[in-house]
């Protein structure tokens, strides 16, 4: 059993810490409300164009306050929690055999599963933020701050 805890937690994290080929980023105003979100498409001296669901936004440099990359906290938590309810609802659901002493039916295993695995999850979705590595831009409007942000997109490997 422990080993098949160890394998559950291994397999949480590896789900919450996927990477991703491009850049996710958050983007706010100058007054610090979040005005979108998504991956960014394409960048020019005055333009950050942003990919989401399949629709693409066209931020202006002037309108943008800070730039954050990386999705928020609340995200690999959410992530760790839905990732360790559905696999350990599954094992308690493989495992179940109500013939044994203290069985349980596969309704419970899932049941018993999700109320473990949900506080496991979001423990592992906890610890993956410190190897989010997240960055702030403060923009402010300004081109000079604007280029600071080009310069690390094209370390990045980000189109320009």
């Amino acid at each position: 059993m422990k080993k098949l805890s160890l394998l559950s937690i291994v397999m949480m994290v590896c789900c919450t810490m996927s990477a991703q080929n491009k850049l996710f980023v958050r983007v706010f105003d100058l007054e610090g409300k979040k005005i979108n979100k998504g991956f960014i498409l394409a960048v020019n001296d005055t333009i950050l164009r942003l990919e989401k669901n399949k629709v693409f936004v066209d931020i202006p440099v002037k309108t943008i306050g800070v730039i954050r990359t990386k999705r928020s906290v609340g995200n690999n938590i959410l992530i760790g929690t839905l990732v360790g309810s559905g696999l350990f609802a599954t094992v308690g659901v493989a495992t179940a055999n109500p013939d044994e002493f203290l069985g349980y039916t596969p309704a419970e295993g899932a049941a018993i599963g999700i109320i473990l695995g949900a506080p496991a999850g979001a423990i592992v979705g906890t610890l993956s933020i410190v190897f989010k590595n997240p960055k702030t831009f403060t923009i402010e409007g300004d081109v000079e701050k604007w280029k600071a942000f080009l310069d690390y997109l094209a370390t990045k490997n980000q189109p320009q």
